[in-house]
C-alpha cells in the first residue's frame, strides 16, 4: 500500500514509519511534572498568587530548556521545593483552637474507664472532639512555634498512636489480650504532652478557653 496505512480498530489513518513521520511524544515523569508545575503556577497567578511565581513560569518557558531535568530545576533549586508554589492558609486566632483542644484532652481521659473495651476506647479516639484534634493541636504547636516557644503537637501525636497500636493488638483475634499497663502508660503520656502544649500558650488565652469549654458543656465556670 502506498500513502497511509489503514487501521483496523479506527478509521483514523495510520501514517507509515520513515522520513517525514510525525510519531505521537510520551511524556516521561520528569515531563509531566514540568506540565504540573506550569498548570499550578497558572493557577496560583490567576488567584492572585505571589509575584515570585512569574519568576518561575519564565525559567519554565525560556527556550533550551532541554528535557524535563531543566525544567523542573527551579523546584530543585528553590531550597524548599514546591512549597514555595504553594500558598499556605492563614491560621485562625489562637482561640479558635484552644477550646476543642481542650475538649479533646477531656475525651481522651475517658480512655482510661473504657480499657476494658478496646473497641470503644478506639472510637474515643477518633470521634467528638478528637476529628479535628490533630488540626487544632498542630495550630497551637504553630503558635507557640512563631513566638519563640517549642512546637510540641508531634510529641501528642506519637503517643496517641502507640496507643492505638496496643488497642488494636487487643482486638487481632479473640486470644488477644489488652497490654493495659501499656495502654495506661502510653495514655498519661498523651495527656503529659497536651499539657505541656497548653502551658506554652498564654494562660490567660487557655483560662479563657476552659471557661468556653464549661459554658459548652453546662458545668459551673468557677468549677472549671
Amino acid at each position: 500500500m502506498s500513502g497511509a496505512a489503514g487501521c483496523a480498530l479506527c478509521s483514523a489513518p495510520v501514517a507509515p514509519r520513515g522520513a517525514g513521520a510525525s510519531s505521537r511524544v510520551v511524556r516521561g515523569p520528569a515531563a509531566r511534572l514540568d506540565v504540573a508545575v506550569r498548570a499550578h503556577a497558572r493557577r496560583e497567578l490567576l488567584t492572585g498568587g505571589a509575584a515570585g511565581l512569574a519568576a518561575g513560569l519564565v525559567a519554565l518557558s525560556r527556550p533550551g530548556a532541554a528535557g524535563a531535568e531543566t525544567a523542573a530545576s527551579p523546584l530543585a533549586s528553590g531550597g524548599r521545593g514546591i512549597d514555595k508554589y504553594i500558598r499556605k492558609r492563614k491560621l485562625d486566632p489562637l482561640e479558635t483552637y484552644l477550646p476543642p483542644m481542650i475538649q479533646g484532652r477531656e475525651q481522651v481521659l475517658l480512655v482510661a474507664e473504657v480499657l476494658d473495651d478496646p473497641k470503644s476506647a478506639r472510637s474515643l479516639l477518633r470521634e467528638g472532639a478528637m476529628k479535628g484534634f490533630r488540626e487544632n493541636a498542630r495550630a497551637v504547636g504553630q503558635y507557640s512555634k512563631e513566638n519563640g516557644g517549642p512546637e510540641k503537637a508531634e510529641a501528642i501525636f506519637k503517643q496517641l498512636e502507640a496507643l492505638d497500636l496496643t488497642l488494636a493488638s487487643a482486638l487481632r483475634d479473640e486470644k488477644s489480650v489488652l497490654d493495659e499497663q501499656a495502654a495506661r502508660r502510653q495514655l498519661d503520656a498523651a495527656i503529659t504532652a497536651v499539657d505541656a502544649l497548653l502551658a506554652a500558650a498564654p494562660p490567660d488565652a487557655v483560662a479563657q478557653a476552659r471557661r468556653v469549654v464549661a459554658v459548652i458543656e453546662g458545668r459551673d465556670v468557677d468549677a472549671s
